[in-house]
């Protein structure tokens, strides 16, 4: 499963010069809380690959400067599709009772 997260860049009065990157990692909610993270450089979105399927995530975005990393915007309500079901191979119906047709 994948998230897509988008996200606007800092409003000029808090940013600490120009940015050059945004790192960005995404926690499972679950007892296992792994974690997938990244950057990207010139761009507003990641797409995040290999989650759990139906699983919560909070996920965080930071922006980095020459000046160091600024406060992370956090996304809390994220939340990856449910899984496809399988496709049903060969279905046999067997009736309960008999028909009295």
């Amino acid at each position: 499963q994948q998230l897509i997260l988008e996200w606007e860049p800092p409003s000029l009065e808090y940013r600490n010069g120009i940015i050059i990157s945004y790192n960005y990692n995404c926690t499972d909610d679950d007892i296992s809380g792994r974690v997938q993270s990244g950057s990207t450089m010139n761009t507003l979105a990641a797409i995040i690959n290999g989650l759990r399927v139906f699983t919560n995530h909070t996920c965080y975005v930071t922006a980095l400067t020459n000046e160091g990393a600024g406060p992370a915007a956090v996304y809390d309500d994220a939340r990856t599709a449910e899984d496809e079901p399988s496709e049903v191979q060969s279905l046999n119906v067997i009736p309960d009772a008999p028909s009295s047709f």
